[in-house]
């Protein structure tokens, strides 16, 4: 191996007097501040304030496996520098320099706070060294500065073994130390590099991750303009349909009002459907408002039998039902168009059954179900509140059911039937008779355990 060239020697010598030397003085202090015979009692008496720096990320994992070992006692000889030091700072009553414990103390600051500040400081601008050597000019500053701190934290002998380094000719040993030390600054300048490489690459997929974003709130923002967009156009296209249609002759109007579908199979669920189920469906009161004014002929049947949904000399019978079952007010009830509710019950002088109330209340519609005045509305159509589904259930269960309270106190108001229950005894006498798959107890039990799993998922 090639001579070392002086400014390479005057980094070996530091590098042996940092790392070989100081924390044997930094030690001496320590013990002297924390008597190992004491030190478990006094660490265990400062637990919290331990946990606190941990907490802090002030201490690592690895030094608190030193400081509450698991197995065995802590030993002064197991710790390092770095955290002789933070022990130093934080559990004794130490003055700090007039800088503080990161920076180099003043020349003229001698305390031993600013002993330890100093140890510390130059242990830390080695470490951060990009290459392997050191100017000589600011070797003997820097050795000056240490061995004196040195003299004073671990005595006068440490202090003359620092002179004996400074000037002690480097054998193999040390030619070994230092290629050691050309290889470590080869591989941390390797690390730098790599790590410059990933931040590179972490900023560009953070940027990119940005972009994604600020695309993302564009859309967001795009759709909600297109949603608007799209039902002012709704809204706009049928204002413009209903001027339209006002404008055609009567006749003209009672027709299209009374069109039915042909377009769908009869076999269709919407085969038959007339123009005011779909339009309660959808929520257009305005074109209902049209409808009710114009005369339909509910006499019209399907070969199906369903019968027509609009205008009994001109007084329309919400009430009737689609193919499906389905009458305008079920339509309108089921899906929460409150305004469209009320319109059809003002137009209706005939009672009406208790379907729309049921629907409303088995769905757990909020907007129906829970709003009393429009039961109110219902009510005043003498509806049969009894009136049962085809699992033998009314109103008044399923409202209790999914909590509506005021509801239920209205249909109670009303006479409604509170013995009334689902899956009764003869509902599943008849069910097993129809379908025999298991027994009558069988059937109580499993319509038993799904209401209990129906009410845990409320």
């Amino acid at each position: 191996m090639a001579p070392l060239s002086e400014k390479e020697e005057n980094y070996v010598r530091l590098a042996l007097l940092l790392k070989g030397v100081t924390p044997r003085a930094v030690r001496t202090y320590f013990d002297r501040e924390f008597p190992p015979t004491y030190l478990p009692s006094t660490l265990n008496t400062n637990y919290n304030t331990l946990w606190d720096l941990k907490l802090k990320r002030i201490i690592n994992q690895a030094q608190w496996n030193l400081l509450i070992p698991r197995n065995g006692i802590p030993d002064s000889k197991t710790f390092d520098v770095t955290l002789m030091i933070c022990l130093i700072r934080n559990l004794t009553s130490i003055n700090p320099p007039v800088n503080g414990f990161d920076s180099l103390p003043l020349l003229g600051e001698t305390t031993p706070g600013s002993d330890l500040a100093r140890i510390k400081y130059y242990r830390n601008k080695l470490a951060h060294h990009d290459n392997n050597t050191i100017d000589t000019a600011y070797f003997y500053t820097a050795w000056t500065d240490i061995s004196n701190a040195v003299g004073r934290l671990g005595g006068q002998t440490m202090y003359q073994e620092c002179q004996e380094l400074k000037l002690k000719i480097l054998d193999q040993s040390n030619q070994d130390i230092m290629l050691e030390i050309k290889q470590s600054v080869g591989e941390i300048t390797e690390l730098k590099q790599t790590t410059y490489n990933l931040r590179k690459k972490q900023s560009k997929v953070t940027g990119e991750l940005r972009k994604l974003q600020s695309l993302h709130g564009t859309l967001k923002t795009s759709h909600s303009i297109l949603k608007t967009s799209n039902s002012t156009l709704k809204t706009s296209f049928r204002q413009q349909l209903i001027q339209y249609l006002q404008q055609l002759d009567k006749l003209q109007q009672v027709k299209l009002a009374n069109t039915k579908d042909t377009v769908e199979p009869k076999e269709s669920c919407a085969s038959g459907t007339t123009p005011l189920v779909y339009i309660c469906y959808d929520g257009y009161t305005d074109m209902v408002q049209w409808m009710l004014h114009n005369d339909v002929d509910v006499d019209q049947c399907r070969d199906t039998g369903a019968s027509g949904l609009f205008m009994a000399k001109r007084n329309p019978d919400v009430n009737l039902y689609n193919k499906n079952g389905f009458s305008p007010l079920i339509k309108a009830s089921l899906n929460g168009h409150t305004d469209i509710v009320r319109l059809l019950l003002e137009r209706n002088s005939y009672p009406c059954d208790n379907t729309p109330l049921g629907t409303s209340c088995v769905n757990n519609n909020i907007s129906i179900s829970n709003s009393p005045s429009l039961v109110q509305s219902l009510m005043k159509h003498k509806p049969d509140v009894n009136a049962q589904t085809y699992d033998g259930g009314n109103a008044l269960y399923f409202s209790a059911f999914h909590g509506n309270l005021k509801i239920t106190k209205l249909l109670l108001e009303n006479d409604a039937d509170c013995d009334i229950c689902t899956y009764s005894k003869q509902f599943q006498t008849d069910l097993i008779k129809d379908n025999p798959i298991g027994t009558l107890k069988q059937l109580q039990q499993g319509c038993f355990e799904y209401l209990i799993k129906m009410h845990c998922h409320m």
